[in-house]
């Protein structure tokens, strides 16, 4: 059996809870059974330009 796991976070709660500075693509609703080829949110953190001392930002992304 391939390993499932659910998704149960709005937009607005993953935002907060890592800082988040925005949000691309659509909402997705929450779901209890995702499987290894659904789309989910992912958060990712980079740093906007390669100066030094450029913070990075965090972006939840599909």
């Amino acid at each position: 059996m391939c390993g499932r796991s659910a998704s149960t976070s709005s937009r607005r709660d993953l935002l907060s809870a890592f800082e988040a500075t925005k949000a691309v693509g659509e909402e997705l609703p929450p779901s209890y059974n995702i499987a290894p080829t659904k789309r989910v949110d992912v958060v990712l953190e980079g740093s906007p330009s390669d100066e030094p001392g450029v913070d990075p930002v965090r972006q939840v992304k599909q």
